[in-house]
């Protein structure tokens, strides 16, 4: 898909059919929020229907709602621009540091999120007031997708991105002192393992 020519999506294709859903980048934010509180599964489902926007696809059967979270997660990624996909999760090593001993314990690769929306939203709407004049707190609409790309443009430099920097960078390669001082920070900002949102996740949720 190609955005300079071809409008951002605003139905999700499931079982050959387009349904129209909410687009907008607030809603998805807290859509993702949604898969990680204690919902039971059939508020879930009645959360989930309310992003349909007319016609509501089959939730009431594990395989409608397998293909349902399929196409979600495939609009929540951007997949069809092939998006760097570091924002809802990726693989990195689980540093444990020793602070006696000063050594780090590298362990099985697990799924970790570079961002938490609620955490870093101060750093988020303050980025896209300095670099881009937007108030993402009053902007009237903005499609999730340019929401995800305008997040990804953001200066290096930013503290949100420095924050993503923080969380997923390998410091296996690096100097001791450099290393311990990255830990140092990362484990300050962590994201609680309980709140990371990963693609099994989204399944999972309303099971």
């Amino acid at each position: 898909m190609n955005v300079f020519y071809e409008d951002l999506p605003e139905t999700l294709k499931i079982n050959g059919k387009e349904y129209p859903i909410i687009t907008d980048f607030r809603e998805w934010i807290r859509f993702s929020d949604m898969l990680k509180s204690d919902l039971q599964p059939q508020y879930k489902l009645e959360f989930l229907a309310e992003m349909f926007l007319e016609d509501t696809p089959d939730l009431y059967t594990e395989e409608g709602v397998e293909e349902v979270m399929d196409s979600i997660t495939s609009f929540l990624s951007l997949e069809a621009l092939e998006f760097p996909n570091q924002y809802s999760g990726e693989l990195e090593e689980v540093e444990e540091f020793d602070e006696k001993s000063e050594e780090v314990e590298y362990k099985d690769a697990t799924e970790k999120k570079a961002i938490y929306y609620e955490q870093d939203a101060p750093y988020i709407i303050s980025a896209f007031r300095r670099e881009y004049q937007v108030n993402l707190l009053s902007v009237p609409y903005m499609h999730w997708w340019e929401f995800r790309m305008l997040l990804d443009g953001l200066n290096e430099e930013s503290q949100i991105k420095k924050r993503i920097y923080w969380r997923t960078c390998d410091v296996s390669k690096m100097e001791k002192k450099e290393r311990m001082e990255i830990l140092k920070i990362r484990r300050s900002i962590t994201i609680p393992e309980e709140e990371y949102v990963s693609d099994e996740d989204i399944g999972n949720a309303f099971m």
